[in-house]
């Protein structure tokens, strides 16, 4: 069990102890079809809002909703990377508030730049939350705008 907000048990080990996600069944709910092999795995509750949310966003890229996505939206449901991998078949990853940690991946990736890892290309961002709340508040939205210039350079990039 971690002890700290980094999801690690420290103790007598001089080295982090990461909590994996357990190799069990894996049962998550996924929205879509998945025909162009991307899938957005993004930390929400309302389930709706937050696909609501990413229709607008992949929409102008090319990716229409039901039919070219897998969609997850968890709340504090964990997901490894690895049983995704091993049962569903996707090239793309967008993670949307759920870090590399949390996917039980061992590495520091920045936000908004694409990497790649077992042949599949991914990308982490911020939550669904961060760009709602900027929309809401009005103005510059530069939090979007880095979203939009990732994203339009990960699918160009596929």
């Amino acid at each position: 069990m971690p002890n700290n907000e980094h999801g690690t048990t420290s103790g007598f080990l001089d080295f982090p102890l990461y909590d994996l996600v357990e190799e069990g069944e894996l049962t998550l709910n996924f929205h879509g079809q998945g025909e162009k092999k991307v899938m957005v795995i993004a930390k929400g509750e309302n389930v709706e809002n937050e696909i609501e949310f990413l229709q607008s966003v992949l929409s102008p890229l090319g990716v229409q909703y039901p039919n070219d996505p897998f969609i997850l939206i968890t709340g504090d449901q964990r997901v490894s990377f690895n049983q995704l991998i091993q049962k569903f078949e996707f090239d793309s990853l967008i993670s949307m508030g759920i870090s590399p940690d949390a996917l039980g991946l061992q590495i520091n990736a920045p936000l908004y730049y694409p990497i790649n890892i077992a042949n599949k290309q991914l990308i982490f961002t911020e939550t669904i939350t961060v760009f709602t709340a900027e929309k809401e508040k009005g103005g510059a939205r530069p939090k979007a705008k880095q979203l939009w210039l990732s994203l339009k350079s990960f699918f160009e990039n596929e």
